[in-house]
């Protein structure tokens, strides 16, 4: 139940990491829960386009863009943890030799020597703060 609250909670968070199961429960679940959605407002049964915008379900939409852009953020936070660029996301524009390329990278176990490194970094770089004292 963590995993799906830090999904929401972390959704614009790019700079950390998000391990294993913080990346592949939410993504189970939501695509699940997003499949039924899709298929019980009839978009899929009525063979309605994204890019056909005549008959498209504004509420389907919008909570289509906000899973879209969270699930870029938690795989951007995934690759961080395997040490790697979020750039690499982009390897999935290949098809299937990019996908496949990309759920190997995700399914990798946390670099954890240089995780933790890059996770201090993050963190110390947001520390460094200006504090201001009364006169």
């Amino acid at each position: 139940m963590n995993a799906l609250v830090d999904f929401w909670k972390d959704m614009f968070k790019w700079n950390y990491t998000a391990t294993r199961k913080q990346y592949w429960i939410p993504t189970i679940v939501y695509s699940i829960l997003f499949n039924i959605l899709f298929y019980s407002t009839g978009i899929a049964i009525v063979g309605t386009s994204y890019l056909d915008f005549t008959n498209v379900n504004p509420f389907t939409m919008i909570i289509g863009l906000i899973m879209f852009i969270a699930q870029i953020t938690l795989t951007a936070r995934r690759l961080h943890d395997t040490n790697r660029s979020a750039a690499w996301i982009l390897i999935g524009l290949i098809p299937i030799i990019g996908w496949i390329i990309l759920v190997v990278m995700l399914c990798q176990p946390s670099n954890i020597v240089d995780t933790r490194n890059y996770s201090e970094q993050l963190n110390q770089s947001s520390q460094n703060t200006i504090h201001f004292e009364k006169m």
